[in-house]
């Protein structure tokens, strides 16, 4: 990136920007006319010639190089990110226009200067705080929690308010209803769990916490790469009461918040596997197997959505995690059941353990589907998804293929992702654009889009 008079200027340097560049700048521009690359900068008014980079051909290599070659993806601000995705067609003027103004509304509210300033405490209402303090019934309970990364218990205090019956009971605990008062409403719920079996030992409630810490770990590992659905598993740690006549057997809870919604038990630690037969906890398991090369695996998945609790881990050698964990028999079961499918493939599950026993998924490449063409099981089973799901998705992008082309542009995609009820972020859609439109055409087919959509690596 060394042209005519500024040869003795390496293209990193911020000479442009400091002002020492001895070459004139264009009129309101920050750069010299002929130095700088116009792709590498996004700074159309340079005359200068392209730099190798950019001037080998067009398409997937001008999208990268609009980038600024090798500056990621993820370090372009949202606002640039849409002028890219504007400046390269990506999306048309008016969802640009509709995406700034968006952005510009957060980025004022975040900017407010704030509003009403109380002029005493009695102008601030708490959550029942008054009343419970009035009755008196509440209590401090100490709170230990396990803190993965220095594999260190921590004791702390907490101020609660616990129900007197629970609210469920299963085969082996009892379910409370627990109020943290030192947190909003709407992060105040929680679920107080209690043995039934009065001698259970108190070491049973810590192996089961720090269980569900090292299960975080591992969901952590899994999100860092990025597939279609995050995973969470809720914050276990324990509490100890000591206020009042409570009995050294009801001392010790097992607590975590408590989620709203459908609960659903997508496996249990014997190769169980829920009728819906999700993709993203089933992969779940079989990364945590994968990433720990085979030392221990994750299973008896279950929870409201991708957000889980209650976990086993199996360990290679059978030692530790609780009464559930049957080593590799248990590991066998759960490969016995399990079916690779589209997330395993996006992560590359299929390719690093194929000498393991298993369904595994074998390379495969779809058919090319229209408006007319049927797909396959197979296909079906690719993409993760059954034939009505399909249809709906196929009468969403041909409503959205405004030329009947059979091809969307990526101006409509943002149209087809918000039908689908799909939020997509520019910094999404750009990455759509360079893995998808290759031959720079702008276009994407429907067998794309479901690649794209169902994170597929794209076969050529």
């Amino acid at each position: 990136l060394i042209f005519s008079r500024c040869r003795s200027m390496p293209a990193s340097s911020c000479s442009h920007l400091n002002g020492t560049c001895p070459c004139p700048r264009v009129s309101n521009s920050l750069f010299c006319k002929h130095h700088c690359c116009p792709r590498c900068n996004g700074d159309k008014s340079s005359t200068g010639p392209l730099c190798r980079k950019c001037g080998k051909g067009g398409g997937k290599n001008a999208t990268k190089a609009a980038l600024g070659h090798g500056r990621k993806i993820q370090n372009l601000s949202e606002a640039e990110q849409l002028q890219l995705l504007l400046d390269t067609g990506k999306i048309p003027k008016k969802e640009y226009d509709r995406r700034m103004r968006k952005l510009n509304e957060k980025q004022n509210k975040i900017h407010e200067r704030p509003g009403n300033i109380p002029t005493s405490t009695k102008d601030i209402t708490g959550f029942k705080c008054t009343e419970i303090a009035k009755t008196g019934a509440y209590e401090p309970v100490f709170k230990y929690e396990f803190d993965y990364k220095t594999k260190k218990w921590y004791k702390l205090m907490m101020v609660v308010v616990i129900e007197s019956q629970p609210f469920d009971e299963g085969a082996m605990r009892a379910a409370y209803r627990m109020t943290d008062l030192c947190k909003r409403e709407e992060d105040s719920s929680y679920v107080a769990k209690l043995s039934l079996d009065e001698e259970e030992e108190t070491e049973t409630y810590f192996v089961d916490a720090e269980m569900q810490a090292m299960c975080q770990y591992f969901a952590n590992e899994f999100n860092s790469r990025h597939p279609p659905k995050a995973v969470h598993f809720v914050e276990a740690f324990l509490i100890e009461r000591f206020k009042g006549d409570i009995k050294e057997s009801d001392a010790v809870m097992a607590c975590e918040p408590y989620l709203e919604g459908d609960y659903v038990k997508y496996s249990n630690n014997y190769g169980y596997v829920s009728p819906d037969d999700r993709n993203t906890p089933q992969c779940f398991s079989h990364f945590t197997h994968w990433h720990s090369n085979g030392k221990y695996i994750v299973v008896d998945v279950q929870g409201v959505g991708d957000k889980y609790t209650d976990p086993q881990v199996h360990s290679k050698d059978g030692e530790g995690f609780g009464k559930g964990n049957v080593g590799q028999e248990g590991m066998d079961e759960f490969f016995s059941s399990h079916r690779c499918n589209a997330v395993c493939k996006a992560l590359g599950l299929t390719d690093k353990i194929q000498d393991f026993k298993g369904t595994m998924a074998k390379a495969y490449i779809p058919t090319n589907l229209d408006y007319k063409t049927e797909p396959t099981e197979d296909d079906l089973l690719y993409f993760g998804i059954d034939g009505k799901k399909f249809k709906y998705i196929r009468e969403q992008f041909k409503k959205a293929d405004a030329d009947g082309s059979g091809e969307i542009s990526m101006a409509e995609l943002p149209e087809l992702c918000r039908a689908l009820d799909l939020e997509v972020d520019a910094k999404e859609l750009v990455r759509a654009a360079q893995e998808y439109d290759v031959d720079g055409s702008g276009e994407m087919s429907l067998t794309e889009f479901l690649m794209w959509w169902t994170g597929q690596e794209l076969t050529t």
